[in-house]
């Protein structure tokens, strides 16, 4: 039989039947791979009579599987064609040979096809593996069958209109329950699900179903932090706006943007290799191609994840996405250059984007809500917190796992500040770690599974070692991910609301240096000039000489007297704060800048930091993109908060509990200024993150190199397919 005759079958028998096959093909495959053969196939013959075949006992003797043995056919992922058979399996076609013809073909057709996991001219050793993961698939244990919860449509309102595709190929509808709807988390909200194409999502709803049955069991605490299921639902819906609403199979999942005014959420793609030949139907030229391209140059390489969406972003990075590159007028950033912009990002600076909410300044005196600059410090607070529960719970795993292209998601409300008195005790609750994990201010979720498998203990139990190594490896990789995210978040609280920095015995003067950059969308924007001024109140605003950079027209250059305007004020924050400064720098206006670009004025973007922290490090914020202009005006104000020294303490004592072990201060790096110039801003190196890692005994495995298997060199067999140690890609 051909791999595609078992595309939508799946064959259940009782768990020691299913046993004995797998271990019996497993013998049998490993006595042909010592032997050189290869090319050799699984015979299955069917008998759709219900199970009612009567087995000959003559052939007892011989082979406990020759006379038949009964189980069940499922088609489909919703196994709605479920029957009883008698099935008869044998091994044919045994006598190839790996001799050098074959060798030969596999040189050919690896060259010219290039799919080395499709072709059948392989390795026996490959072949053997290769063979047994396929039949490891096909043929399960009745405890292992994927039973799809199915709903009615009639708690919901229908036909569901299509909300769009989200990066991917599936599309999603709006799934609302109707009013008075019988069900009772209707109570909570009506837009609490929403709908994914089933067609787009078939290995995902198996990986929920799965899950089902394993939450709440021991050591399976990491499935909590999954984006809820409910299951399946077939109902009418708007496929294309104009046309006659069309049935469809959609499956329910937690809706994201529910409870937000406007969501702002980051999607993060776990792993420095999101792309494995040979893995769900990937071929090794399609891996081959992702890993040494997108894996390559975006921050995968670089930090074990990269930024593959950002919904809702602020205003300040939205005009650097949607600018006009090269300094090309009216020509604009598509949708792909878009996306590799965001893969780009590394973490302090996404991460510096999603807490920006300099756009939802208060008008007026708005007691009871949050300041923006209390907001994004709350925000990040209640992210940290659920990271290090998230990476605690991965350590429990009782099996590794390939979670191979899965993200994780941090979401906020970025429409509106939350109400004070529950913003705060929330982050009481996240400190004590008392509450659960979905506060109504930060959210965080594992989802998008449809290239993840759900290892059990049992199916672990019948991979062969190299398996077996392959999916340990991989599993310490993805465990990294949220490791080296937790940190990065980590730093960035430190860096952005940390206490103020100073030598012993002196009392150094705060600074604001001001950078007027010109904006590029396709390579490092260019610094036009710079200023600075002590940390006070300037009581109006002032007008400072930019110290321009010579690069260019020299003389063009010498000619401007460029100038940027900025006020500095300073506020009181509100009684239950949790910050004891509050610091304002708005920025007016700048003039006279330089012709940075060939066809078209500069693109000014003016970056504020502030004064040394704890680390050593600058506060930084930014303004919005003025694209084309050389006297741009902004009148943008950028806030500025210090924590109190209890809240700080309280970070620490609250990943001491989450990690259950203790943390200080001393785990994050110092980044000392230096006294001949302005100290700059910078994010953690990779070897910071190796350093904060051996300081965390539980995590001791993480803190070393990996190395991939030597099954995946078998898999991907092709130049640069083991992975360097990752480079440093931060800025």
């Amino acid at each position: 039989l051909k791999d595609n005759n078992f595309a939508e079958t799946t064959a259940y028998f009782d768990d020691d039947a299913a046993t004995g096959i797998h271990r019996t093909i497993t013998s049998d495959t490993k006595f042909l791979e010592k032997q050189g053969i290869m090319d050799y196939s699984l015979m299955v013959a069917i008998s759709r009579d219900g199970g009612k075949f009567q087995r000959n006992p003559a052939t007892a003797r011989f082979s406990k599987f020759m006379g038949g043995i009964k189980g069940t056919e499922a088609n489909g992922v919703t196994e709605d064609t479920i029957q009883e058979v008698t099935y008869f399996i044998g091994m044919v076609d045994m006598l190839v040979t790996y001799g050098w013809k074959k060798v030969a073909a596999h040189i050919f057709k690896s060259s010219t096809i290039g799919m080395n996991e499709e072709i059948d001219t392989v390795a026996p050793d490959r072949y053997a593996s290769r063979f047994r993961a396929f039949v490891g698939i096909k043929v399960r244990g009745v405890s292992e069958k994927c039973v799809v919860s199915t709903l009615g449509a009639e708690p919901f309102v229908t036909p569901m209109p299509a909300l769009g595709r989200s990066g991917g190929t599936a599309a999603f509808f709006k799934a609302t329950y109707r009013e008075g709807a019988p069900d009772p988390e209707a109570q909570l909200s009506r837009n609490y699900w929403i709908g994914k194409d089933l067609a787009r999502a078939k290995d995902e709803v198996a990986f929920y179903e799965v899950a089902k049955t394993l939450q709440g069991a021991e050591g399976w605490d990491v499935l909590k932090w999954m984006t809820p299921y409910k299951g399946v639902c077939r109902c009418p819906c708007e496929v294309k706006a104009g046309e006659e609403a069309k049935p469809v199979d959609v499956m329910l999942l937690r809706n994201g943007r529910d409870g937000y005014q406007t969501c702002r959420m980051l999607d993060v793609k776990i792993g420095q290799v999101t792309a494995v030949a040979g893995w769900q139907g990937k071929s090794a030229l399609s891996a081959w191609m992702q890993t040494n391209t997108i894996d390559a140059v975006t921050n995968s390489a670089g930090q074990g994840f990269r930024l593959e969406g950002f919904d809702g972003p602020p205003e300040a990075l939205e005009t650097i996405l949607s600018g006009e590159p090269g300094g090309c007028p009216r020509m604009k950033v598509g949708k792909k250059t878009r996306r590799f912009a965001l893969q780009r990002l590394v973490a302090e600076e996404f991460l510096m984007h999603w807490i920006d909410f300099a756009d939802l300044q208060p008008l007026g005196d708005e007691a009871s809500n949050l300041l923006p600059v209390e907001y994004s410090e709350v925000i990040l607070f209640d992210a940290i917190g659920q990271l290090a529960a998230l990476c605690k719970d991965t350590l429990s795993m009782p099996v590794p796992q390939m979670w191979i292209g899965s993200s994780v998601a941090l979401a906020c409300d970025g429409g509106a500040l939350p109400e004070r008195s529950r913003a705060l005790q929330a982050l009481r609750e996240r400190a004590a770690f008392a509450g659960g994990a979905d506060a109504g201010l930060a959210r965080v979720q594992v989802f998008d599974w449809g290239r993840s498998e759900l290892n059990t203990v049992r199916s672990h139990a019948l991979l062969s070692k190299e398996e077996q190594k392959m999916r340990e490896t991989f599993w310490r990789l993805w465990k990294k991910g949220p490791l080296r995210l937790l940190f990065d978040a980590l730093n960035m609280y430190t860096t952005q609301f940390g206490s103020w920095y100073a030598e012993e015995g002196t009392t150094e003067p705060r600074t604001v240096l001001i950078k007027v950059m010109d904006e590029d969308s396709h390579d490092a924007s260019d610094l036009i000039g710079e200023a600075s001024l002590p940390l006070e109140p300037t009581n109006g605003p002032v007008t400072l000489s930019l110290s321009l950079t010579l690069r260019g027209n020299v003389a063009d250059i010498r000619a401007h007297k460029s100038e940027v305007t900025v006020e500095i004020s300073r506020s009181q924050p509100p009684q239950d704060s949790r910050l004891a400064e509050i610091w304002h720098v708005t920025v007016h206006s700048v003039s006279d800048l330089p012709k940075m670009d060939w066809m078209s004025d500069s693109d000014p973007q003016v970056v504020v930091l502030v004064a040394p922290t704890m680390r050593g490090c600058y506060r930084k914020n930014f303004t919005p993109v003025v694209y084309n202009d050389n006297n741009a005006e902004f009148v943008c104000r950028l806030d500025y908060g210090v924590a109190r020294t209890d809240v700080l303490d309280s970070v620490f004592s609250m990943l001491s509990l989450a990690l259950e072990q203790h943390l200080d201060p001393e785990c994050i790096p110092m980044f000392l200024p230096k006294v001949t110039s302005l100290p700059r801003w910078r994010g953690p190196k990779n070897e910071d993150f190796e350093n904060f890692l051996a300081k965390l005994p539980a995590f001791a495995p993480e803190a070393q190199r990996q190395r991939f298997p030597r099954i995946l060199s078998k898999m991907t067999s092709f130049p640069g397919a083991q992975r360097r140690v990752p480079r440093n890609n931060t800025r």
